[in-house]
């Protein structure tokens, strides 16, 4: 991809990342699982649950709850973002 392109989806995610966190703000989100639920508006992924989990909260770890069409997304992107994890193990120069 060129420079350009790259810079072009890198500006229309940080306008769709406003947009959604406004929008999100207002759901009845919990605080510790809305920037995760925010981070997956913006790759396109839609929530159809999430919990941040804890006492009270019915299970003890967070979770979101996404549709079927979008699973690939999600591999996808725990995929990379392992790949990158491992990676930087290895090279201290890789940013995360």
């Amino acid at each position: 991809m060129s420079k350009f392109k790259i810079e072009k989806v890198e500006k229309l995610k940080k306008k769709n990342l406003k947009k959604i966190r406004k929008i999100l703000k207002k759901a009845n989100i919990d605080p510790k699982i809305l920037e995760l639920v925010i981070g997956l508006r913006v790759w396109g992924i839609n929530t159809t649950a999430s919990c941040q989990g804890g006492k009270g909260h019915g299970k003890n770890f967070p979770w979101v709850t996404v549709q079927w069409k979008d699973l690939g997304k999600v591999a996808r992107i725990v995929f990379e973002w392992n790949y990158r994890q491992k990676k930087s193990l290895h090279d201290p120069k890789t940013v995360i």
